[in-house]
């Protein structure tokens, strides 16, 4: 987790130690003679070790290790931790190689474990290897929240008092207002009113300072106002800062005073570019949004510059995305794949050893305006979303509210029917599956003749249909979407998360999709449908043994 409270007892840190050709100290071994298939003959036995650094108390005593470790998951006892602060704890990690002498690698990470707060405020923080958001108020227990919800227009929620419960009622779970541009933006006393709503519809406040996050007087006010609130979640700082030009150091300068001022809340922005001083920019947040509008704009030619768009030239609306007419939504998992791979380039930071960040999606849910010539199709909306999903998304807040009838319909039923943010419980909610687990592979069988998709790596190609699966217990949840514009015959799935594949049972329900349901082909141990539409999803629950 991003931090602990005091009075919690027990922790975990996540733990990788493996061969890099970017960072870390020198692997002074040979082992090009080696089997690489074996890693306890390739690379040996470790000890590893975890303690405070100043004082040397263990917080993991030396445990063995054989090869390897890929985000492992050690607990640890908040017992021999000191007083709770807000300073972060300097920890070692120490791993002694055994086989020659006793070579140690050392690397260094900092743990915050903050004092209760004196009020009954809203606590929310983030889960560091699923990347889910937990968050607790009035000494409850902590709970999941899986974001899904919209930036709301404030003049549009201004014309009306009912809008606030209209919207509420349609499923969402984030109140994220848009902001005007003058000074800070609102009107505090309308904000006060509509958050006091807001807590008693069970909204979570998403609070926009894109206007002022450079201006540490009015961000001052508004964190000193709203901190403390019940459902607040999380600060929003700046809002397209790449596309904008903002200074690059503007958003960490901004961070670094929100949290001085409430260390009880992740900070997010968003970023309309792939790569424009991406390190710069993402540093300035916990958790950082993409959105990514492939849907009705010319990728190779501007709509509203009448220029090119290409690598280093133009604005079509969508920014270094790929002109492939078939398959535009891949965009959306390019840019998130993108993001993930920067971040194993970037050097460790302070606070984590590493530049972890939780991604959120932007899904395009808009009319048509300026580069994109049509609003997305109900469909499209939905596979976009499942797409972010499958790519580490953990949060989903469209652009914007008031959207089309069509959008708003679907979205309605998505939040009720998957995400189960209303009072109806069928599944546990996708976020019982998505926010906790690992997401495991799941093949994905498809006819010959079907056809194949843009892949960000050139040469390679993309099968249109995506599966991926999350387990819980005797259960996993089931992601399919064809992100394509042609329909498909036969799909057979077969997940791949037990080293021989687990045996599916049945599909215990469907909470998303149409027609013909899956069924179990028990001798193949396949899900199989006789085809899918084009952009066509499926969330399924499956048992399994």
């Amino acid at each position: 987790m991003s931090f602990y409270l005091h009075g919690e007892t027990s922790g975990s840190f996540i733990i990788s130690a493996f061969l890099s050709a970017i960072h870390g100290e020198p692997w002074d071994l040979d082992t090009s003679s080696h089997n690489p298939s074996n890693e306890t003959v390739k690379f040996g036995e470790f000890l590893l070790r975890v303690f405070l650094t100043d004082s040397g108390i263990d917080l993991i005593p030396s445990t063995p290790v054989v090869g390897f470790i890929y985000d492992e998951d050690y607990p640890f006892a908040l017992a021999g931790i000191s007083e709770p602060a807000l300073a972060p704890i300097s920890v070692t990690v120490e791993l002694r190689r055994l086989s020659d002498g006793n070579k140690i690698y050392k690397a260094n990470t900092e743990l915050y474990h903050l004092p209760v707060p004196e009020t009954s405020q809203s606590i929310a923080r983030l889960d560091t290897l699923y990347g889910g958001l937990y968050v607790k108020r009035d000494g409850s227990e902590w709970e999941a929240v899986f974001p899904y919800s919209f930036y709301l227009d404030g003049a549009w929620l201004a014309s009306n008092p009912d809008h606030l419960k209209q919207f509420s009622d349609l499923g969402y779970n984030i109140l994220h207002i848009v902001p005007g541009g003058q000074a800070i933006g609102y009107d505090l006393h309308q904000l006060d009113l509509w958050f006091d709503e807001a807590e008693k519809l069970g909204l979570w406040i998403m609070f926009d300072m894109r206007w002022t996050y450079q201006n540490n007087d009015y961000v001052r006010i508004q964190v000193e106002r709203y901190r403390r609130r019940k459902n607040m979640l999380l600060w929003y700082t700046a809002d397209e800062p790449d596309g904008h030009e903002n200074p690059p150091s503007a958003p960490s300068k901004a961070y670094a005073f929100i949290k001085s001022l409430d260390p009880y809340h992740p900070i997010s922005l968003c970023l309309n570019c792939e790569n424009y001083y991406f390190e710069a920019y993402s540093s300035g947040a916990d958790i950082v949004l993409a959105d990514v509008y492939p849907i009705g704009t010319n990728l190779e030619y501007s709509n509203k510059y009448h220029t090119p768009c290409n690598e280093t030239y133009g604005d079509c609306g969508c920014d270094n995305c790929r002109p492939n007419i078939n398959n535009p939504l891949l965009n959306i998992p390019a840019r998130l794949d993108a993001w993930s791979y920067f971040l194993t380039l970037l050097p460790p930071s302070p606070r984590t050893n590493e530049p972890y960040k939780t991604f959120w999606a932007v899904p395009q849910a808009f009319p048509a305006q300026e580069f994109w010539l049509r609003a997305p199709t109900a469909d499209e909306v939905i596979a976009m979303t499942l797409l972010a999903i499958h790519h580490g998304a953990r949060g989903i807040v469209g652009w914007q509210f008031p959207t089309t009838p069509e959008i708003q319909a679907v979205t309605t039923l998505f939040a009720h029917k998957v995400m189960e943010t209303g009072a109806v419980k069928r599944f546990g909610g996708l976020g019982k599956f998505v926010l906790g687990e690992r997401s495991f592979a799941v093949e994905v069988k498809l006819p010959a003749d079907a056809p194949v998709g843009w892949h960000p790596h050139p040469g390679l190609y993309q099968n249109p249909v995506e599966a991926n699966a999350w387990p819980v217990g005797s259960e996993f949840l089931l992601i399919v979407v064809n992100s394509g514009d042609t329909d498909i015959g036969r799909v057979s799935l077969q997940p791949q998360f037990f080293e021989v594949g687990p045996k599916v049972r049945r599909v215990k329900d469907m909470p998303w999709g149409d027609g013909e349901p899956w069924v179990v082909d028990p001798k193949a141990n396949e899900l199989v449908r006789s085809g899918m539409k084009a952009k066509e999803s499926f969330v399924l629950v499956v048992e399994f043994a």
